[in-house]
């Protein structure tokens, strides 16, 4: 059998026997229920006023549309390239090579400091609908709202004997994490930081697989991937842990 390779996409800083912000809950579940979670900016660019259709479509993406009824963390603006918008706005229109008009742009979250588009592309509904929302996101919050510490999201290679063996090392891990780790003890001054009995957390990691050719998940892909500057280039499996919000 082939060696397996993972390759490690993210720092899982779970700190479980640390303070968190001097404070003795987790910080998994103090993330979960304290930390807001940082915007990624949806930039629409456009001439002049858009038509009623392409309007409909925009409002997807505010919080009164799809994008609030989903929680997803964005903010909108709508960019018209008529009306003398903000220079840095139109360099990073002029940056997209296209002249397709309008035209969406999703930016990582600015603390991230990710200097590449997470999406960039036609505004459509298909886009808005897959930009905002997945059946692996939508199963991910349900887990980690549910009580799982973390998720491990594996995006798969498309090699199946690299992703089978990746599957499983980091399953084993997983359940290694969960029986070693230790959870601090909440002093009495914190219990009004966790909404749930302190004696009900837990430590539970789980495992959840990603094709990198799965249409519907082919926007989660591509935010994983530019996450970090060389992953596109890399054709190994790839581990993501995912806690909080």
């Amino acid at each position: 059998m082939k060696k397996s390779t993972v390759v490690i996409a993210a720092t899982l800083c779970l700190a479980l026997a640390v303070p968190a912000l001097a404070c003795s809950v987790p910080v998994f579940r103090y993330a979960l229920e304290r930390w807001v979670s940082d915007p990624y900016e949806l930039l629409v660019y456009h001439r002049g006023p858009l038509t009623e259709d392409q309007q409909a479509v925009a409002d997807l993406l505010s919080s009164d549309g799809h994008a609030g009824k989903v929680h997803a963390n964005v903010n909108l603006t709508l960019v018209d390239l008529d009306a003398d918008p903000d220079p840095q706005l139109v360099k990073i229109w002029e940056s997209q090579e296209t002249e397709t008009l309008p035209w969406l742009v999703a930016r990582y979250p600015l603390p991230t400091r990710i200097p590449v588009d997470a999406f960039a592309g036609p505004l459509t509904e298909e886009n808005v609908q897959r930009l905002l929302d997945s059946p692996t996101r939508r199963e991910i919050a349900r887990r980690l709202l549910t009580g799982d510490t973390a998720v491990l999201v594996l995006l798969e290679s498309g090699d199946q004997e690299k992703d089978e063996a990746a599957f499983k090392l980091v399953e084993t891990h997983a359940e290694q994490m969960a029986q070693t780790l230790k959870l601090p003890e909440i002093a009495p001054e914190d219990l009004d930081e966790v909404s749930v009995d302190p004696l009900a957390l837990k430590l539970d990691f789980s495992t959840i697989r990603v094709a990198r050719d799965d249409p519907a998940e082919k926007m989660f892909v591509e935010m994983l991937l530019g996450s970090e500057e060389d992953l596109h280039d890399l054709n190994e499996p790839m581990a993501f842990p995912v806690f909080g919000r």
